[in-house]
């Protein structure tokens, strides 16, 4: 309970910003300053079309591969309620297509479709029959590399180059088309897990970067209150959305198998 509290009381004082390591990019560079003298960088990825011959021997490679000692690998599949570039993409390859008294009807069809969409996003699909909403599946894949000091030698920076290019193309290879994940791309994906809600900052399809400000410090948001209890962690508004209220489950694992059919 005395940890709990402890949090709680950080979280009072410094918000959620405080818990994040992550300060700002490395100019120049898609790397990310991270507290505890570390670098880390991230890509967001495809979820993949399925199982080909030598998708496992790359996997396999790509986790094999030389990797600085107390290097952290983080892959996440995330479900988010963010369609709002694909959707705007989808209208405008829908839209415009008719012409004549034909063009009147279309569109307005496309309008309804268009609506349905964007409400699916945040209400179910279809209410009377299961809860289940429209989402985009994205897998995110970070890294967190050990450095001497809090800025890279001219040898540990040419080493991570290495690795990065190196892990481009594997991820390229096993069809996954890694994006490379800048300071607002960043601050982007945060935003949609922690602050959520159909009228929050990124429902927009972007975020602007300060760089006047470490880039944690721009995750908080004000108005929104963050608590940690025994059963979860918070992230809710004083709002009747319940889109804007999001709780948060943590899994331990204490030890892998082997190997994973």
């Amino acid at each position: 309970m005395e940890a709990i509290n402890n949090y709680n009381s950080g979280l009072n004082r410094h918000q959620l910003g405080g818990f994040i390591p992550v300060y700002d990019q490395l100019a120049g560079t898609h790397y990310f300053l991270i507290d505890g003298n570390r670098l880390g960088f991230m890509f967001i990825c495809n979820p993949s079309p399925g199982v080909f011959d030598n998708q496992q021997d790359v996997l396999a490679e790509m986790f094999k591969m030389d990797f600085p000692t107390d290097t952290v690998c983080q892959i996440s599949l995330t479900a988010l309620p963010d369609l709002t570039l694909q959707l705007s993409a989808w209208s405008a390859v829908r839209g415009g297509r008719m012409t004549g008294n034909d063009k009147l009807k279309a569109d307005l069809l496309n309008g309804y479709q268009l609506d349905y969409y964007d409400r699916s996003m945040h209400k179910p699909l279809k209410p009377d029959h299961d809860n289940l909403m429209l989402r985009d599946f994205q897998v995110w894949i970070s890294l967190s590399i050990p450095l001497q000091s809090a800025l890279p030698t001219e040898l540990e920076h040419s080493r991570i180059d290495s690795l990065y290019s190196e892990l481009v193309s594997k991820l390229i290879t096993i069809g996954l088309h890694p994006f490379k994940v800048d300071a607002e791309n960043w601050l982007y994906c945060i935003d949609k897990v922690v602050n959520p809600g159909k009228n929050s900052r990124w429902a927009e399809g972007f975020i602007d970067v300060n760089t006047m400000k470490r880039l944690n410090e721009q995750v908080n948001v004000p108005g929104r209150k963050y608590t940690v209890t025994e059963n979860h962690f918070s992230s809710v508004t004083q709002s009747d959305d319940e889109s804007e209220h999001r709780y948060f489950k943590q899994l331990s694992v204490v030890k892998f198998p082997e190997y994973v059919n």
